[in-house]
């Protein structure tokens, strides 16, 4: 009897093909020749009765005695004529009407005559003409059609426990460490202790000289500090700004005609009501926000803040820092970045002690910051870590935004007396925005400036002074009565003006003392006229709906013995605006054109990237006023930062079984085996509407799997990605306005997410390979993986600095789905792309999904490739064979190139913040 043989593995491609011949009418079915019944597949074959109902990889064939066929083994001779090659992988022999894959759990010879049964410690899946090992650790019983492997698991358990071991090494190193720190702080202070006692004496003459020059009135003269600065030789920086505007474009006057002085060696508060522009003041003086108008004078030259801006420190009202850091870590970071190239790291460290010690956080030198999760430092004290940060960089300037902001009246005392003591024992200028300060955090101030609103000056000089000035204008300052709440409430406008103004009544008239004149004539009164309205002045009534913006011209005119050097005579800036018009007064000037604007930004921008990059190979600055570490050690204190931040915890190795579970989920795509296509002869005599479906794969699960496995690695990068720089984008922005270039603190951030690609890589490799096994190079499929990740992280860094952050996990499902079912070659296949969207095939390849598919797709169908006819596939999908090493190439550049983009938008965007 003639037989035809083939398995129930092919049949689903085949039913349709096999009863439109009418093979199956008929006939009886029974297990093909050749074949060693095992226990494993008896039960299974036996149980065959009808091929529709028959089970995946049992081996049936179908009696054609009714053709009369003689057919040779290792060959086919269908019925309509003719004698045909089996080709491998395919199971021929003697009489075969029709060519059948190998059935699964077999493997058949080169010959396809013969087919055996796949042994012990081996697994054979459909159409193999060898049986392939299992891996190590790994169980494959007799007849085996997969892998049950343990390795995976095992390699798992493996790496944890070598990861636990060396974060319990680490720890034991930072103890230590800390322990030191600890021992370090313990010395410096001891030391401090002595220098004390053995300059006691001169710190009781210091203090009594001190509470003299308090009692003088007369301002201390323009450029003579009242301590001598101790910053290694280099003399301080004393500010003078003249005549400060800022108008908005809608012509809105923001500040007006604002003069004044930081001194060295004093603390200033600057007070005012909402929207006096006490923060816009701070901007303006240090070139944060351009000018309107007006000039600065450093040193009594005319300069610009922003040149020394490695010499000023600021401090926001946030607290912005890592709070997972320790107080040490920060304040270290900060010291090394800022301070000279020339500090050795001893100086540095203790620069460091020094701080914690001034500001008596040295308690808390091993504390991590803490945020409203875990528990950390407490909140005066990281206002103080706050002002530790710029305080180590040894400023000559230091400005605060509302530093006593949400502190008690005790912890705010204790900051205002530690910033009036660092101004005097470092000859540095603070100067700080305070609201509604107590009366003894108030006095703890050596001067004052007092914004009215509009932003004009009401006042500035020193805090004892401000009384004598504001009690010869009318304002008295009553007993009992908080001063800064007093001074804040007449620029407000609620306090009645009092005559406190001498009249002198002789022969009937009333005539005006000298003093009284000053006032009159700063009011615009004739003194040639005999009638003028006094409203309360030497009637003896008070001044009553007092209107106060005539307190900026009483400053202006009554202020001069509270003033000294070029700010003792003030223009009217009203009179002025008479004179030369709005638009002379302020300097405005036609805004640019589009086109030119973005040109000068752009220009602005590139000259800026290339000075870094120089700067950076060249390890030095020539415009710094202050020689700081080159790029390249500023890059290893950024890696030994990052490194803190990521791996200093256990909590980074949890997250690696979350990818470990993705891969075990991708695993279970891969349940259903490969059956290439059928030999071409077997295609020919198919009806018209099965030729195109018989010369492709009768059954292709790794596009599926390959397209599912690559979008959840690449969203999983996305995810882990955009907390690298968006977690710490605020931080960045103020380092950066201090000078920490972009490059080496870019490339540090790639450089220590590096062992986290691969670590992610691997548990997911292994997640995936204790379900699914691959026929392919393992050590490509890990490749694979591994440049998924790249990209993923990278198009994370894209997403963490152009989106919000309560949007960015929203972004990465978008930006993933994106790349993975529009533009991957499966909506549209890769060869109607040309046709389809003529123009755009560029979008397709910047998809790493259409190069990683691909890339998985060449690995694991490479194993088939001794089948005639599996070439073809590979056209059907617009894939080359040869492209494997492209693949990789274009999905590692995909990952610089969205860096690329990334460091271009850090640079771009935000500008303001990094000023």
């Amino acid at each position: 009897m003639k037989k035809l043989c083939f398995s129930p593995t092919n049949f689903l491609g085949l039913l349709v093909l096999l009863c439109q011949i009418q093979i199956f009418d008929g006939y009886i079915m029974e297990p093909c020749p050749g074949i060693k019944v095992s226990k494993v597949r008896s039960d299974a074959q036996s149980a065959i009765e009808d091929p529709a109902e028959g089970d995946i990889g049992a081996c049936i064939c179908v009696p054609s005695g009714q053709y009369n066929i003689t057919c040779p083994p290792g060959y086919y001779c269908p019925p309509e004529g003719g004698q045909y090659a089996c080709t491998e992988g395919f199971y021929c022999p003697g009489n075969t009407t029709q060519a059948t894959y190998c059935c699964q759990g077999h493997y058949c010879s080169h010959d396809t005559i013969e087919m055996f049964i796949c042994p012990e410690g081996h697994f054979c899946p459909n159409g193999v003409k060898e049986a392939i090992s299992c891996p190590p650790l790994s169980v494959c019983e007799e007849g085996a059609t997969e892998v049950r492997s343990g390795g995976p698991l095992l390699a798992i358990i493996v790496i944890f426990i070598i990861l636990y071991l060396l974060y319990t090494c680490l720890s034991y190193k930072y103890k230590s460490k800390e322990e030191r720190h600890e021992e370090h702080v313990r010395e410096f202070s001891r030391k401090a202790e002595l220098e004390t006692e053995a300059e006691h004496d001169l710190s009781v003459l210091r203090s009594e000289q001190e509470k003299k020059e308090d009692a003088v009135v007369e301002v201390v003269p323009q450029g003579q500090p009242p301590v001598d600065s101790k910053e290694d030789g280099e003399q301080g920086l004393e500010i003078v700004f003249k005549d400060i505007w800022f108008v908005l474009p809608n012509g809105r006057v923001l500040m007006k005609a604002v003069n004044g002085i930081f001194r060295r060696g004093r603390s200033m508060a600057v007070m005012g009501p909402s929207g006096a522009g006490k923060s816009t003041l701070f901007s303006l003086v240090m070139g944060k926000a351009k000018r309107t108008r007006g000039t600065i004078e450093i040193n009594g030259k005319q300069d610009e803040l922003y040149n020394y801006s490695d010499l000023i420190g600021f401090v926001p009202q946030e607290d912005v820092m890592l709070r997972m850091l320790t107080t040490y870590d920060i304040l270290k970071f900060s010291a090394d970045y800022r301070l000279p190239a020339s500090k050795t790291s001893e100086e540095r460290r203790n620069a460091v002690l020094e701080a914690l010690n001034f500001l008596e956080i040295d308690h808390v030198v091993n504390s991590v910051i803490g945020d409203e999760k875990r528990r950390g430092v407490s909140g005066g004290q990281r206002k103080r870590v706050n002002i530790g940060m710029e305080l180590v960089a040894a400023p000559k300037v230091l400005f605060l935004d509302e530093p006593t902001s949400g502190l008690d009246a005790v912890t705010s005392f204790t900051l205002a007396a530690l910033l009036r003591d660092l101004a005097r024992t470092k000859g540095i200028s603070v100067a700080a925005v305070i609201h509604s300060p107590s009366q003894a955090t108030f006095e703890m101030f050596d001067d004052l400036t007092l914004l009215g609103a509009g932003g004009q000056m009401i006042y500035q000089g020193p805090v004892n002074a401000a009384p004598e000035y504001f009690s010869s204008i009318g304002f008295p300052v009553p007993e009992d009565v908080n001063p800064a709440d007093f001074y804040l409430e007449v620029a407000m406008g609620k306090v009645e003006q009092k005559n406190t103004l001498k009249v002198i009544m002789e022969d009937g008239e009333t005539q005006v003392g000298s003093e009284t004149k000053e006032v009159i004539d700063g009011m615009g009164a004739d003194k040639n006229e005999k009638s003028f309205d006094m409203d309360g002045i030497g009637t003896g009534r008070d001044r009553t709906g007092f209107d106060p913006t005539e307190l900026f011209s009483l400053w202006r005119t009554k202020g001069e013995a509270f003033r000294s050097g070029s700010l003792k005579k003030l223009p009217d800036p009203d009179m002025e605006e008479k004179v030369k018009g709005d638009d002379q007064l302020v300097d405005i000037k036609p805004a640019p054109g589009c086109f030119e604007l973005a040109f000068q930004q752009t220009k602005a921008y590139w000259l800026e990237v290339w000075e870094e990059f120089y700067n950076f190979l060249t390890c030095s600055d020539p415009k710094k006023a202050r020689q700081t570490p080159n790029g390249f050690r500023i890059y290893y204190w950024c890696c030994k930062r990052t490194y803190q931040q990521l791996y200093r915890d256990g909590y980074w190795m949890l997250g690696l079984f979350m990818h470990v579970g993705l891969g075990l989920f991708c695993s279970v795509m891969g349940t259903s085996f490969f059956i290439g296509p059928l030999p071409t002869n077997v295609c020919e005599t198919a009806p018209t509407q099965q030729v195109q479906s018989c010369t492709q794969s009768l059954n292709n699960p790794f596009l599926g799997i390959g397209t599912f496995t690559s979008w959840a690695v690449l969203f999983a990068g996305m995810v882990e990605g955009i907390n690298t720089f968006g977690l710490e984008q605020v931080v960045f922005w103020r380092h950066s306005s201090h000078g920490l270039p972009l490059i080496p603190y870019f490339a540090a951030k790639v450089t220590m997410d590096a062992p986290r690609m691969v670590l992610d890589a691997l548990f997911f490799f292994w997640g995936l390979t204790s379900g699914y096994t691959s026929m392919g190079n393992d050590g490509y499929l890990f490749a694979f993986i591994l440049l998924n990740y790249w990209v993923g992280y990278s198009m994370g860094y894209f997403i963490s600095v152009t989106a919000e952050p309560r949007n960015r996990s929203l972004y990465c499902v978008l930006f993933s789905m994106m790349w993975t079912v529009v533009f991957s070659g499966g909506v549209v296949l890769l060869t109607e792309i040309d046709d389809q969207y003529e123009g755009l095939t560029w979008i397709w390849d910047i998809s790493p999904t259409r190069w990683g598919v691909e890339a998985f797709f060449l690995n694991e169908v490479s194993f088939y490739e001794y089948m005639v006819g599996v070439v073809r596939i590979y056209s059907v999908y617009g894939y080359n064979e040869d492209n494997l090493p492209k693949d990789f190439g274009i999905m590692f550049a995909l990952g610089w190139f969205w860096q690329f983009i990334t460091f271009i938008l850090m640079k771009l965007l935000n500008r303001d913040q990094q000023k």
